[in-house]
This record gives structure tokens, sequence and C-alpha cells, in this order.
């Protein structure tokens, strides 16, 4: 059974917030180059991304669409790159929020 399984790669890059922001625009820009060809996109899920990212314009052409999705897997394939330097701000972030004084 072990030969027929199919392998799958996962947890190669550390998760961080930046990791997930570029994810996040990337969905988001995505997801508008469907609606603007025509093609299904849960439109929940764009309103709630669109909200996150604070986008206010969304009317833009197919062509420049395409244009600003190439821009950002270039940004997203340097943070995944750099993943392992992202989370560890990350981490360190984190320890000097839980570490630092609690308002009660």
């Amino acid at each position: 059974a072990e030969k027929q399984c199919r392998r799958l790669c996962m947890g190669t890059v550390p998760w961080s917030s930046a990791y997930k922001a570029a994810r996040d625009v990337i969905d988001f820009w995505t997801c508008l180059k469907r609606r603007a060809q025509g093609r299904h996109c849960d439109m929940c899920r764009m309103l709630r991304l669109r909200s996150r990212l604070d986008i206010e314009d969304v009317h833009y052409p197919v062509e420049v669409i395409m244009q600003k999705l190439d821009k950002l897997w270039d940004q997203y394939h340097e943070v995944k790159n750099n993943g392992k330097e992202f989370r560890s701000e990350f981490i360190d972030g984190l320890a000097e929020v839980q570490t630092g004084p609690q308002s009660i």
C-alpha cells in the first residue's frame, strides 16, 4: 500500500504573517481576475479579502489585473524564499507581545 500512496510535499515554508499577507493579496487578485473573465468566484470570500486588505477600487481590465498578478507572484516568491527569516521575526515579535506589560 505504501508504494501506491501519493506523496504530498507539505510544510516546507514556515508560516508567518508576511507569508499570509502575500497569499491573501494573490487570492484576492486571482478572484478578481476570474470575475473579470466571467468565471465563478465566491463573492463572500472576495469581499472578506477586500475588507481585510483595505482595497477600495476593484474595477480593472483583465490586462491590468494580469500585470498586477505577475508582480504579486514575484513578491510572493521572495517572501517564500525568505520564509525562515520572516518566521523568526514573527516569533520574536510574538514573544515581545507576550512578555510585555499586560493591562487589566
